[in-house]
């Protein structure tokens, strides 16, 4: 093995891979939330992270990522809508499509490969 090899198994060797199936909880703390907090402004982060938590892992934490999609978060914010303002709804909807813009399955790099040039299809039109 190389050196950089010996010296990546080396650092990872804790490290759990990331299961088949995963659920939004475990995509939130995993996935998420590493790659996203540290862009957030520091006053802003306990909000955003208890708002995520509160309106959206109380609800979805458990499902499982490709079982989350538009019907789920439509009938939600349907359930929320008489007791919730605007603003609260379209945060919860702003929030829900970050997280259905990455790519649920980690080790598919082909379905991104495609998708990514759809949308490059689509933009030439």
């Amino acid at each position: 093995m190389s050196w950089l090899g010996d010296m990546i198994a080396q650092e990872t060797r804790n490290v759990a891979p990331a299961p088949v199936a995963v659920t939004f909880r475990w995509f939130y703390e995993n996935g998420f939330l590493p790659q996203n907090e540290e862009q957030w402004k520091v006053t802003s982060r306990p909000k955003s992270k208890r708002f995520i938590e509160n309106y959206l892992l109380k609800r979805f934490g458990e499902a499982m990522l490709p079982d989350l999609d538009k019907f789920a978060l439509q009938t939600y914010l349907n359930e929320l809508a008489p007791n919730f303002s605007k603003s609260v709804l379209t945060k919860i909807r702003v929030y829900f499509s970050r997280f259905s813009k990455r790519p649920w399955n980690w080790n598919s790099s082909a379905r991104i490969r495609s998708q990514s040039s759809r949308c490059r299809a689509r933009a030439r039109k």
